[in-house]
């Protein structure tokens, strides 16, 4: 029969962080009460029923020996203060966390934060498109999921880069440039409108085509010409080569398109 949670820590010696004994550990009130250190567990649920950001972990030294069923929820210790309602993210199954008792409640167990990890810190991860050695150590990782999704920032030179498991990438240059790489569509609903107070270039490496599906394509230039093609040489565009009425050819064109 697996023990109970009560029943496994009326004997204190299960607490190898504490090292007590069972002539120096007093009862197991006095125990609840008293440690108040942290531990390392691992998540082995996140689905809280009542959706609340807890988790079950099996706490290394005090969970052991418990069935998945009977381990207490952990609740989060949001860290984030810039709002009344904190941050809101669950740790994945698996992954390996820190935290404290509540008041040194071992039935109330409350998790901080990621446990450190070698293989985290070597980029032996899931998630290997994070060069986490360049320009080590101004190079942040904000947010990594192991999905593909990481948000990056050089605390250095500012370059911050938020990276999608799509491939898609928005990045943010030292200069304040922005560059936004994509091999998928970019799908924007409503009015799209972007204001450039400098020069404006639209480059591929493809084919590049503009289509208006319900509308006009309208192209002007309030105080200069729109110039069409290569040719320096740039010639007037006629929209109406003829008169509609005489068929005669019109000899002045468009005086604000050259081609």
């Amino acid at each position: 029969m697996e023990a109970t949670l009560d029943e496994l820590f009326r004997d204190a010696t299960t607490s190898v962080d504490k090292g007590f004994d069972q002539e120096t550990a007093g009862t197991y009130e006095q125990f609840k009460q008293d440690d108040t250190g942290r531990w390392t567990g691992k998540v082995v649920d996140n689905d809280d029923p009542d959706k609340l950001g807890r988790v079950k972990i099996v706490v290394f030294g005090y969970y052991d020996d418990l069935a998945q069923y009977a381990l207490p929820w952990a609740v989060p210790d949001l860290n984030y203060v810039g709002g009344t309602n904190g941050n809101f993210v669950i740790p994945e199954v698996g992954c390996f966390v820190r935290g404290y008792f509540d008041q040194g409640d071992i039935q109330k167990p409350v998790y901080d934060s990621i446990a450190f990890s070698e293989m985290t810190a070597r980029n032996l991860t899931k998630n290997f498109l994070i060069n986490k050695f360049e320009d080590y150590p101004h190079k942040m990782v904000l947010m990594e999921t192991d999905q593909g999704d990481y948000l990056t920032l050089n605390r250095k030179d500012g370059e911050t880069v938020f990276h999608h498991r799509t491939g898609l990438s928005i990045t943010i240059g030292a200069d304040g440039s922005l560059t936004i790489n994509t091999g998928m569509n970019f799908t924007e609903k409503g009015k799209f409108v972007v204001n450039c107070m400098g020069d404006t270039k639209i480059e591929t490496n493809g084919n590049l085509d503009i289509e208006a599906l319900q509308g006009d394509i309208n192209v002007d230039a309030k105080l200069g010409n729109v110039n069409l093609g290569k040719n320096l040489n740039k010639q007037l565009v006629n929209n109406l080569p003829t008169c509609p009425i005489t068929g005669m050819p019109h000899c002045v064109g468009n005086f604000n398109v050259k081609c």
